[in-house]
């Protein structure tokens, strides 16, 4: 009988592995230092669904159940520029292994303030200015 469970084991493994893959990686900015917080988007391209995951504390993640297509893969991250991977195949039972190293954005955002009050025309001599009808009742 103990043999016949073994001889079953690699069964369920393969049982396991399902209809499936997964996408783990990493996120690093330009120096090296770990992305926690990192929002990773896996877009089926045929289909357009999409499944979004977040970098864990060691800018790790880990994206499990994905149909077996072609995937657009991307990183976005506040203040850092968005980082994609087009036509990322996935298969049933395999774990692509994506990394991604973030630039700082270029885009820039300037706001003027300014101390000084912006200038309004006032005409005082117009019908109905001050509750009168701009007739001349003289």
């Amino acid at each position: 009988m103990r043999t016949s469970v073994r001889a079953r084991i690699p069964e369920l493994w393969a049982q396991g592995v399902g209809a499936s893959g997964d996408s783990k990686g990493m996120v690093v900015d330009s120096s090296g230092a770990l992305m926690p917080r990192a929002n990773i988007i896996a877009t089926e391209t045929a289909k357009g669904v999409r499944r979004v995951a977040s970098t864990d504390g060691s800018g790790s993640f880990l994206i499990t159940g994905l149909e077996p297509a072609p995937y657009d893969v991307s990183v976005q991250m506040t203040g850092f520029a968005t980082e994609i991977r087009k036509g990322v195949a996935v298969a049933i039972g395999q774990t692509v292994t994506l990394d991604f190293q973030l630039k700082v954005s270029e885009v820039a955002t300037a706001i003027e303030v300014s101390d000084v009050p912006p200038v309004v025309a006032v005409k005082k001599d117009f019908p109905g200015a001050y509750g009168h009808s701009g007739r001349n009742t003289s």
